[in-house]
């Protein structure tokens, strides 16, 4: 970010994604309006302050008219995030949350502030002096079989790397990114299960499909990624296969190689966390889940009135306009 010395300077700001997605342009100041939880699937309007970026210039997906967005939300670690910013003038708690349903009818939930309902199961600390959700790997196994971890993995271009095995929980990336080794090892595994099976691949061998007109959940096995403290998070069969059309499925786990410089890079998109809450708890430093139907609701601490509200699954496709950033927990 440049230097503004004046009221009138123009503050630049330039970001740069792993995908090689870059937008650029400088910072704005203005109210937004979000929906805070009042009663049981009832909201009031509620607003703040923020700083925020207004790209000029976009370039990779970002400027990509079959899949460019209007905008992103970022909810990082960084300082500069909304999360922070509502966060460090008092207005939220620091922590999130996201369950999201990979159902035929897509959607989910997005809360800021503490979930009550579900209970979450599972906890796990983050990585410290990490930019992103980096956790300690412990494991991971397809049905009974223990994959071969690579030396390090998950770190990307973080600072003070642990010498652990490490993933980065990433719900902005839809698929999971492995070293190819270790992708080769999971999808053999998994095929191993239904060893007839003619396999395909897609056109720039990006995916590796087959056709099965079966249960695939009765057919192919549990995935299991275990953690530090012995956290363990189940990815089924409807979680990790996508259907790419009637009776075709394909893996989403994906081979990423970064440069050469870099470590190896584990990283979990949003296929294998759906239908689970997962909470970014930025207070305590874990990040924890549970199993849950996304396609219902959740229950969110009101921290002014200590009441305990339900928040209803939302389509994002066809939600009206106030409910596009979600849901705002005070």
């Amino acid at each position: 970010m440049s230097q503004c010395n004046k009221p009138d300077d123009k503050c630049d700001y330039l970001i740069q994604y792993g995908d090689g997605s870059s937008t650029s342009g400088y910072f704005v100041k203005d109210d937004v309006q979000f929906q805070k939880a009042s009663g049981n699937f009832q909201t009031s309007s509620t607003s703040a302050s923020i700083v925020f970026g207004c790209g000029t210039n976009q370039s990779g997906l970002l400027n990509n008219p079959n899949v460019a967005v209007s905008g992103l939300l970022g909810f990082g670690q960084a300082n500069v995030t909304l999360l922070a910013q509502l966060s460090a003038a008092g207005k939220v708690r620091n922590k999130f949350a996201h369950c999201l349903d990979n159902s035929k009818q897509g959607g989910g939930i997005w809360a800021i502030g503490e979930v009550v309902e579900p209970k979450i199961k599972y906890t796990t600390p983050m990585v410290p002096y990490k930019l992103h959700y980096n956790v300690v790997l412990e494991k991971i196994e397809v049905g009974s079989d223990v994959m071969q971890l690579p030396t390090t993995g998950g770190d990307v271009s973080d600072v003070n790397s642990t010498g652990q095995n490490t993933a980065i929980f990433d719900s902005g990336t839809t698929l999971t990114l492995l070293p190819p080794e270790l992708q080769q090892q999971i999808e053999e595994k998994i095929l191993a299960k239904e060893p007839g099976l003619q396999v395909y691949k897609t056109q720039e061998d990006e995916f590796t499909c087959f056709d099965y007109s079966e249960n695939i959940d009765e057919k192919f096995p549990v995935v299991k990624f275990t953690f530090k403290n012995s956290a363990t998070l189940l990815v089924y069969p409807h979680d990790y296969l996508f259907l790419l059309k009637e009776g075709s499925w394909c893996h989403g786990w994906m081979k990423y190689q970064p440069g050469s410089s870099q470590p190896p890079v584990i990283l979990l998109g949003d296929m294998i966390l759906s239908n689970k809450v997962v909470v970014y708890d930025l207070e305590q430093q874990v990040i924890g889940w549970a199993d849950h139907n996304c396609s219902s609701s959740i229950k969110v601490k009101d921290d002014e009135s200590g009441s305990d509200y339900s928040i209803q699954y939302h389509n994002l496709a066809t939600s009206e306009s106030s409910g596009i950033l979600g849901w705002l927990n005070l």
